[in-house]
Protein backbone atom coordinates (compact mmCIF):
# COMPACT_ATOMS: atom_id res chain seq x y z
CA UNK A 1 0.00 0.00 0.00
CA UNK A 2 1.35 3.38 -1.07
CA UNK A 3 1.45 6.55 1.08
CA UNK A 4 -1.20 7.89 -0.68
CA UNK A 5 -3.86 4.77 -0.46
CA UNK A 6 -2.85 4.69 3.11
CA UNK A 7 -3.92 8.54 3.75
CA UNK A 8 -7.03 8.56 1.80
CA UNK A 9 -10.32 7.90 3.73
CA UNK A 10 -13.45 6.34 3.13
CA UNK A 11 -16.73 8.11 4.02
CA UNK A 12 -19.58 5.30 3.99
CA UNK A 13 -22.97 6.41 3.69
CA UNK A 14 -25.54 5.47 6.77
CA UNK A 15 -28.25 4.69 4.97
CA UNK A 16 -26.78 2.66 2.18
CA UNK A 17 -23.42 2.10 2.52
CA UNK A 18 -21.88 3.65 -0.30
CA UNK A 19 -18.14 5.04 0.04
CA UNK A 20 -17.25 8.39 -0.63
CA UNK A 21 -13.42 9.87 -0.91
CA UNK A 22 -14.87 12.88 1.32
CA UNK A 23 -17.31 13.91 3.67
CA UNK A 24 -18.79 16.56 1.50
CA UNK A 25 -19.06 14.19 -1.21
CA UNK A 26 -21.37 11.80 1.12
CA UNK A 27 -23.19 14.74 2.64
CA UNK A 28 -24.26 15.61 -1.00
CA UNK A 29 -25.26 12.22 -1.81
CA UNK A 30 -27.51 12.05 1.63
CA UNK A 31 -28.85 15.10 0.41
CA UNK A 32 -29.74 13.95 -3.35
CA UNK A 33 -30.71 10.51 -2.48
CA UNK A 34 -31.91 9.81 1.15
CA UNK A 35 -33.32 13.65 2.04
CA UNK A 36 -36.96 13.76 1.75
CA UNK A 37 -37.32 17.51 2.91
CA UNK A 38 -35.42 20.46 4.10
CA UNK A 39 -35.83 23.48 5.65
CA UNK A 40 -34.76 26.82 3.21
CA UNK A 41 -34.39 30.33 3.84
CA UNK A 42 -35.56 32.73 2.04
CA UNK A 43 -34.12 36.61 1.03
CA UNK A 44 -36.94 37.81 3.10
CA UNK A 45 -35.51 35.99 5.81
CA UNK A 46 -38.80 33.45 6.23
CA UNK A 47 -37.39 29.62 6.79
CA UNK A 48 -39.65 27.28 4.34
CA UNK A 49 -40.10 23.38 4.58
CA UNK A 50 -40.44 21.79 1.04
CA UNK A 51 -40.50 18.62 0.65
CA UNK A 52 -39.41 16.11 -2.66
CA UNK A 53 -42.21 15.71 -4.75
CA UNK A 54 -43.37 11.63 -5.96
CA UNK A 55 -40.77 12.67 -9.06
CA UNK A 56 -37.95 13.50 -6.98
CA UNK A 57 -37.87 16.81 -7.93
CA UNK A 58 -38.01 19.97 -5.06
CA UNK A 59 -40.48 22.81 -5.92
CA UNK A 60 -40.11 26.36 -5.06
CA UNK A 61 -43.41 28.18 -3.68
CA UNK A 62 -42.97 30.25 -7.03
CA UNK A 63 -43.17 27.10 -9.03
CA UNK A 64 -40.03 26.45 -10.36
CA UNK A 65 -38.32 22.75 -9.79
CA UNK A 66 -35.44 21.56 -8.88
CA UNK A 67 -33.25 18.37 -8.91
CA UNK A 68 -31.66 19.22 -5.99
CA UNK A 69 -31.94 21.12 -2.21
CA UNK A 70 -28.57 22.50 -2.79
CA UNK A 71 -29.82 23.99 -6.21
CA UNK A 72 -33.24 25.67 -4.62
CA UNK A 73 -31.53 27.13 -1.67
CA UNK A 74 -29.62 29.02 -4.26
CA UNK A 75 -32.53 30.21 -6.22
CA UNK A 76 -34.42 31.01 -2.94
CA UNK A 77 -31.31 33.00 -1.48
CA UNK A 78 -30.09 34.98 -4.81
CA UNK A 79 -32.90 35.42 -7.27
CA UNK A 80 -36.61 34.00 -5.87
CA UNK A 81 -39.12 36.76 -6.91
CA UNK A 82 -42.38 34.56 -6.29
CA UNK A 83 -42.42 34.97 -3.03
CA UNK A 84 -42.85 38.71 -3.12
CA UNK A 85 -45.40 38.04 -6.06
CA UNK A 86 -47.37 35.30 -4.36
CA UNK A 87 -47.42 37.24 -0.71
CA UNK A 88 -48.27 40.42 -3.31
CA UNK A 89 -51.43 37.97 -4.67
CA UNK A 90 -52.32 36.59 -1.20
CA UNK A 91 -52.51 39.63 0.74
CA UNK A 92 -54.29 41.25 -2.24
CA UNK A 93 -57.08 38.17 -2.21
CA UNK A 94 -57.13 38.24 1.68
CA UNK A 95 -58.09 42.01 1.11
CA UNK A 96 -61.00 41.21 -1.43
CA UNK A 97 -62.21 38.58 0.78
CA UNK A 98 -62.36 40.76 3.74
CA UNK A 99 -64.10 43.53 1.37
CA UNK A 100 -60.79 45.78 1.68
CA UNK A 101 -60.65 45.48 -2.40
CA UNK A 102 -58.01 48.35 -3.31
Amino acid sequence: MTDNTAKQQSFACSQCNAKFDSRSKKEIHVDRVHKQSKTVKYADGVLRTIIKNEDGQVVCVCGRSYDYFKSLERHARDECEGVKEQESAANKENQIVNGNEA
